[in-house]
């Protein structure tokens, strides 16, 4: 091809600007922008109906599991980068070596990845354990390896943990039994047991629910001290013959402990049955907060007083028009009682 051939084919400047410009015309402009308008508009009132309570959003990017999830991502990339740009670097000097050999092994090593799926290559990778029980590089004529790895060592690692946690698991199964037996000394346990034969004082009630069943130790603990400490909150509930109190909100990590004091007026005995706390906000909405850990369910006799401790995870700093409500009842679901905590009191002890 010659220069003048090359200039033939190459458009002239002058001829590109004379090419038509497709412009809006005057009513698709503002035609654009309605429909804009209308989809923000509807997507707002699908988000404002939806049933979803953004307080709790906040709380969800504080919390440890999704802080420690970020950490282990950046922690991830970064490993992987550092290996993509090593291995990368060390793949393209094969791949342009004059080694026939180097050349070969790097492009095979390419179309490999380059053509099967990713999804693929996951499942293949995740699986090769159960032909490779081992990656090894040994050195020849010895006994030792320049690298060994075994690949099972996630999975039994995994299983160790397992039976770990199982064998904790049974052993605090053990140590539950005492958790809810009636300790107070002021009380007859075997005149109480066969006065109410049909009641297990060793467990919970059977229709009181639980976010977990992980008491630990650490948890009974963390009760304990909270139990140990001087009332800083007197906010009286409603109940007739049994009087609710809450007079104290503590925090420790994750979790919130609610000390409520139960005072029997009555003139029987008042076997501390089911509770449970309720977040409740705006236009009716409320939402249930199960208790990972209670700290007994008492038998309260006449004109007697005991204390309990409610623990849950913790939320985020609540609203003006927010409040918890503790709904307390007897063993035989004859009596109720309940206490309304304002969420500024919650958010001032959270402070703290």
């Amino acid at each position: 091809m010659t220069a003048d051939d090359s200039r033939a084919v190459t458009p002239d400047r002058r001829s590109l600007q004379e090419l038509p410009v497709r412009r809006l015309v005057h009513w698709e402009r503002p035609a654009l922008a309605v429909v804009v308008v209308l989809v923000i508009l509807g997507v707002v009132d699908l988000m404002a109906h939806a049933d979803i309570n953004y307080s709790f959003v906040p709380s969800f990017f504080t919390s440890s599991v999704m802080l420690g999830g970020a950490l282990r991502t950046v922690e991830l990339a970064l490993v992987a980068q550092a290996t993509a740009a090593v291995l990368g670097g060390i793949v393209a000097a094969m791949r342009v070596s004059r080694n026939p050999v180097a050349s070969s092994v790097a492009a095979f090593y390419t179309w490999i990845f380059r053509s099967i799926p990713a999804l693929v290559q996951l499942l293949l990778w995740f699986n090769l354990a159960l032909v490779v029980k081992t990656l090894e590089i040994p050195i020849p004529f010895t006994h030792l390896f320049l690298f060994q790895e075994d690949t099972n060592k996630g999975k039994k690692k995994k299983k160790k943990v397992k039976e770990e946690k199982k064998a904790v698991a049974e052993d605090e199964s053990k140590s539950m039994t005492v958790i809810y037996f009636p300790t107070q000394k002021d009380i007859d346990i075997k005149a109480m047991k066969a006065k109410y034969p049909g009641i297990d004082f060793n467990a919970a009630p059977p229709e009181q629910m639980f976010n977990s069943q992980e008491y630990s130790k650490q948890k009974t603990k963390d009760v304990q001290e909270v139990l140990e400490q001087s009332p800083n909150l007197s906010i009286a509930g409603t109940g007739g013959d049994v009087a609710l109190t809450c007079t104290g909100i503590s925090f420790k990590g994750d979790d919130a402990f609610l000390k409520f004091s139960i005072e029997n007026k009555s003139g029987t005995d008042f076997l501390t049955g089911p509770m449970l706390l309720t977040r409740n906000g705006k236009e009716g909405r409320s939402i249930t907060l199960y208790p990972v850990y209670i700290s007994e369910f008492p038998i309260i006799l006449p004109g007697k007083e005991k204390t309990i401790v409610y623990a849950t995870n913790a939320i985020a700093d609540m609203s003006a028009d927010e409040n918890f409500a503790l709904e307390l009842n007897d063993r035989f679901k004859k009596t109720k009682a309940s206490v309304t905590i304002p969420g500024a009191i919650y958010n001032k002890e959270k402070q703290h």
